[in-house]
């Protein structure tokens, strides 16, 4: 039976955890496009020198730093339900990375971006046991990993391009199944980043600065973002570049146990007792560390002007992400009946991109925009945008300012 606190997904849920479940599992050969990574087996590896290497070569050399098959399938279980509360936090089974590469060749070579990975991996695992250790009345169910797993209820899935999809390179001798592979995931990002239950980590800011290989000049990195923008509540993008800072002014954690070598021996109890979320209202650690402001959606065409002054490493990826975009935006705008965005200070060219994107959102039926500052210039183009569209929002029957 269905727990009461969570609702039934949509048709286009299902549809998008069907084409996911097919990237993360093996097909009927036993290849298998996407393989997570295990967050335990991560922090391990990270606090103990570990670098990030091919997909290739870590599944030679660190088999275990994968999720197994029967983990994955419990973790794309928790993407089945949502908390129908808003108040209530649910700290998913799968997260992204999103980062900038580094360099051409290599997104890490010294380190550094796995390095300020390590201390979220615990702090996750800290609030998924605290969870399983509540895992009764309102939170029973919540997760596929309880304590009847021990100390592995906590664990989670990590997807970092580099380490998860295998990655060919135009000089070396690829095989045919590295190519096979990469190709439909290449396609296919957009199943993990835009999708409503996974978590995306953002790493905003370059550790030790990268020159021009920073997170806001790369095409890949605003693509990511605005898929995640589509869908996710703020409590899903946690700007993790912004760890030590907001956990030092605001938390009531020490950021310096996080990520430690102990890290990934500690108990599902010790994990437990270092976290501090039940609700939105009651979440301290991850209040400080999700967006403050949720950024306009954007439409199609505004993407790829955004795009235009983006850098991609492979300049034919420029028009697969505009055509991954167009492909998920018109899917889940064209399903959305419900928005709702507050306390963000918009230009009037956020506005217009706004109102372009409600071009696409057909069954919107409750937009509610609190303590946005709209002023009048914001209202004008905001209004002009969708009306210029022929969209008139249809089944628009709530608006609330």
């Amino acid at each position: 039976a269905m727990h009461p606190l969570m609702v039934p997904f949509t048709n286009t849920d299902f549809y998008w955890n069907v084409r996911l479940s097919k990237l993360l599992l093996p097909d009927a050969s036993g290849r298998t496009a996407i393989r997570l990574l295990n967050s335990k087996e991560l922090l391990k590896y990270t606090t103990q020198g570990g670098t990030m290497k091919r997909r290739q070569e870590l599944e030679a050399e660190n088999p275990d730093l994968f999720c197994s098959e029967e983990m994955t399938k419990k973790l794309l279980l928790d993407l089945d339900k949502r908390p129908s509360r808003k108040d209530l936090v649910f700290f998913p089974g799968i997260v992204t990375l999103s980062y900038a590469w580094l360099d051409a060749n290599h997104p890490d070579p010294n380190q550094a971006q796995l390095k300020e990975l390590a201390p979220i991996l615990e702090w996750i695992m800290s609030e998924r046991a605290l969870l399983v250790m509540r895992a009764q009345g309102e939170f029973r169910g919540f997760s596929q990993l309880d304590a009847a797993d021990g100390p592995a209820a906590p664990e989670f899935g990590v997807f970092i391009d580099f380490m998860c999809v295998h990655q060919i390179r135009a000089e070396e001798c690829n095989t045919p199944q590295e190519t096979d592979d990469f190709n439909p995931v290449r396609h296919n990002f957009s199943l993990l980043f835009a999708h409503a239950l996974t978590m995306q980590l953002r790493l905003t800011e370059t550790p030790g600065g990268a020159g021009e290989r920073t997170f806001s000049s790369r095409g890949w990195c605003l693509v990511e973002d605005m898929l995640a923008t589509l869908v996710k509540r703020p409590e899903y993008r946690l700007n993790i570049s912004e760890w030590k800072n907001r956990i030092q002014r605001f938390g009531a954690i020490a950021s310096d146990e996080f990520g430690t070598a102990a890290g990934w021996q500690k108990t599902l109890e010790e994990l437990a007792a270092q976290g501090d979320c039940y609700a939105v209202g009651h979440a301290q650690t991850l209040n400080t560390m999700k967006e403050e402001a949720q950024g306009p959606l954007m439409s199609h065409q505004d993407l790829e002007i955004a795009l235009s002054g983006r850098v991609f490493g492979v300049e034919e990826d420029r028009a697969l992400c505009c055509a991954m975009y167009r492909g998920a935006a018109g899917c889940l705008l064209g399903e959305r009946t419900q928005l709702e965005l507050q306390e963000s200070q918009y230009e009037e060219s956020d506005w217009q991109r706004l109102g372009n994107a409600l071009g696409l959102c057909s069954k919107l039926s409750s937009l509610t925009l609190r303590k946005m500052q709209l002023a009048d210039g914001g209202m004008r183009v905001f209004c002009d945008a969708f009306t210029e569209r022929g969209a008139q929002l249809p089944a628009l029957t709530a608006l609330n300012l």
